[in-house]
């Protein structure tokens, strides 16, 4: 298994100089995407991955989600997986965790507060080990994910979006839950339970 340093020296490979690495938390990235606009509609690029002998970010499925106002996602995550998470319409707040159990920002959230723009695209570029969740602020939004492992391929949990770790990542509205989401434990018990022992740095 390579590790999250190897890996990210092939990154360059997806024109990593595209994307703003988060300033506390290794392994988040963002960047909005040009959208080219013209009296017939809009044109952008969403991905670009290079020819080059190893590149980890293998995208092989991609997710299309469609959530109304007050929907509330998360915070999902599956074992080595990398995701690219791109906002195709609305407003949301996106919320990303670090639940590395070897990481010195464990526990740690990034937000992001992500709407389209007339001429933008907004994407993030996520490593494994980072639940993400999203809540909708807009009156609908479609979120599309491109993932490098297949759903069902590595092992998938949760985390609370209520853990005590995220109380000041929500704006206090009335969120839309699905009853699994609601179901997932905080993080402090998940760890207790060894639930988080499969995601760390090096993975």
């Amino acid at each position: 298994m390579k590790t999250f340093q190897t890996l990210l020296k092939y990154l360059m490979g997806f024109r990593m100089s595209d994307f703003k690495a988060h300033e506390e938390i290794q392994g988040i990235w963002s960047r909005a995407t040009t959208r080219h606009v013209d009296e017939r509609g809009f044109f952008s690029e969403l991905i670009r991955l290079n020819k080059i002998e190893f590149n980890p970010v293998n995208f092989k499925q991609q997710n299309l989600s469609y959530s109304k106002k007050m929907v509330r996602r998360g915070m999902h995550i599956q074992e080595n997986q990398w995701q690219l998470v791109t906002l195709l319409s609305g407003a949301v707040i996106d919320v990303l965790l670090d639940i590395r159990i070897d990481s010195s920002t464990f526990g740690k959230f990034a937000r992001f507060n992500l709407k389209v723009e007339s001429d933008e695209i907004n994407q993030l570029l996520v490593a494994p080990g980072i639940a993400h969740g999203f809540g909708v602020l807009s009156n609908d939004a479609y979120m599309l994910y491109a993932s490098d492992r297949y759903y069902g391929e590595t092992h998938e949990t949760g985390i609370s979006c209520q853990t005590a770790e995220l109380e000041n990542a929500w704006p206090k509205n009335e969120w839309i839950e699905s009853p699994r989401d609601k179901s997932f434990l905080q993080l402090s018990d998940a760890k207790k339970t060894g639930t988080l022992s499969i995601f760390s740095t090096k993975s």
